[in-house]
């Protein structure tokens, strides 16, 4: 075979997407299918030598941003900066119906006084997660809400904050970022110390917000905790344009554990729990309650000692679950592993956190 003939092979081979026989060799075999949407039993193709079965897409459980609104009925897609896979034409209404959140109730102003919502899109407006004001300059979210809005190691300059307001669509003020840090040790894949914070541009001025306080004890079984999100009214279907709130009970490792394990056996792959860090929840009816798609980042609360459902403070962070309220666990990031590292954040941007 000629030089010139060999060579078209090999462009003709890589354009097709066909890897050379030696391409394997360094492969890490949970790299096949992180960026797909499929869950299930899943084989690597024979040809690769590899047995993968029943791996899972972390982003099917609990992430992937919602559209809310737009300035137009169409867009062009391409305007979009690699957001979503969207279609060509929508309408805008499809994504307010509805006033229920898997069994919630509409949450009153006094609820949403630290909840930040997060929005990113210039013409295209794109909810994906909510976050708490900790200090007049920080906002607490999951690790995997930030990575959603980070372009080439940068915030997406359309990303803002919205506070102030019990609805997503009016009434908030705006926030703008300049800076996130995600925790050293976050694991995408394992979906583990699922927290980070975003960093304000400018100090807020609202007098409508107000911080919620830090509780790093730690949280035990027969709990109840209250969320309040904009994520998903049922799945698949639509987010609210009012914020929902939600009452859930805190499980034992062992509850948590058989319930991740009976969803498992359902072809609901997932990665094992870490009760050390996680913390799992759920409806004391089961099945029709619970978070879902956009209530990842929000904060898991309790009542502040003495206090009532009007003072809150936050204990956990939602962080993943099996879409959505099918009566398995979902599980929240914990704060307290993460006392110290969110003190040391915190005392470098001027804020000091209460004993």
């Amino acid at each position: 075979m000629s030089l010139i003939a060999l060579a078209v092979f090999g462009l003709l081979r890589l354009s097709m997407g066909v890897p050379f026989e030696d391409s394997h060799k360094s492969h890490n075999p949970q790299d096949l299918y992180r960026n797909t949407r499929i869950v299930g039993d899943m084989k690597a193709p024979e040809s690769m030598g590899l047995q993968v079965a029943t791996l899972y897409n972390p982003q099917d459980l609990y992430q992937g941003p919602r559209i809310i609104g737009s300035m137009e009925n169409s867009y062009n897609s391409h305007d979009a900066q690699g957001q979503m896979d969207i279609p060509e034409s929508y309408n805008p209404q499809e994504f307010y119906q509805g006033s229920r959140i898997v069994g919630g109730e509409d949450a009153t102003e006094d609820d949403v006084q630290h909840m930040v919502g997060l929005v990113v899109g210039a013409y295209l407006k794109v909810f994906t997660c909510g976050g708490s004001l900790i200090s007049h300059k920080t906002v607490l979210t999951a690790a995997h809400c930030i990575d959603e809005v980070v372009w080439f190691g940068q915030l997406k300059n359309t990303l803002q904050g919205q506070i102030g307001s019990v609805y997503i669509s009016k009434g908030y003020t705006a926030i703008k970022f300049s800076g996130f840090e995600n925790h050293p040790d976050w694991d995408p894949v394992g979906i583990k110390n699922d927290i980070g914070v975003l960093k304000m541009a400018e100090p807020l001025n609202d007098s409508r917000a107000r911080m919620i306080k830090l509780d790093f004890k730690w949280i035990g079984d027969g709990e109840t905790v209250t969320v309040a999100g904009w994520g998903l009214l049922e799945y698949p279907g639509t987010i609210p344009d009012r914020l929902q709130r939600l009452h859930v009970h805190t499980m034992s490792p062992e509850e948590c554990e058989e319930g991740v394990n009976e969803a498992n056996l359902q072809n609901r792959p997932s990665p094992p729990v870490n009760s050390s860090v996680e913390l799992c929840t759920m409806h004391k009816e089961g099945a029709g309650q619970g978070m879902c798609h956009g209530d990842s980042g929000s904060a898991v609360m309790i009542p502040e000692l003495g206090g009532n459902d009007k003072e809150l403070s936050i204990v956990g962070i939602v962080s993943w679950g099996f879409p959505c309220a099918l009566g398995h666990p979902d599980m929240h990031t914990r704060l307290s592993p993460y006392e110290t590292w969110l003190r040391s954040l915190l005392v470098m941007d001027g804020v000091d956190i209460e004993e």
